[in-house]
């Protein structure tokens, strides 16, 4: 006998949080937070790195959210939700790059009053 819909999906969504308590990023990275928040007719796959500030060199935390229809989130399969993950990742440290990378101690791409290099 074949599962319900709705107890398939309790299974996957088991299994992607599951995954998600495995993941690992790099050592001097204090925190990874990845939630996956079923929101009415989306998802949302939320990244949250605790990084230091490059103005005043205090702990935040940075994030970056992306959303996907059901129909597309569902589908995905475990690798591609990690290639998913991953290219949240780089999004996340592209910004922190922007954040960091300065000529005479000015920011060269101001993550938050500029395009990033890749949109131009």
């Amino acid at each position: 006998m074949e599962d319900s819909p709705s107890l398939q999906r309790y299974h996957r969504t088991r299994a992607r949080v599951d995954l998600l308590n495995r993941l690992t990023y790099k050592p001097e990275c204090k925190g990874i937070w990845l939630n996956i928040l079923e929101i009415s007719d989306h998802y949302v796959i939320k990244l949250e790195l605790s990084v230091k500030c490059s103005d005043s060199g205090e702990p935040i935390r940075t994030h970056y959210s992306q959303e996907y229809t059901k129909e597309v989130y569902e589908a995905l399969t475990e690798k591609e939700l990690l290639a998913e993950i991953r290219r949240i990742i780089i999004l996340t440290e592209t910004h922190e790059v922007d954040e960091w990378l300065k000529l005479d101690g000015i920011k060269i791409f101001d993550p938050h009053s500029t395009p990033s290099p890749e949109s131009r």
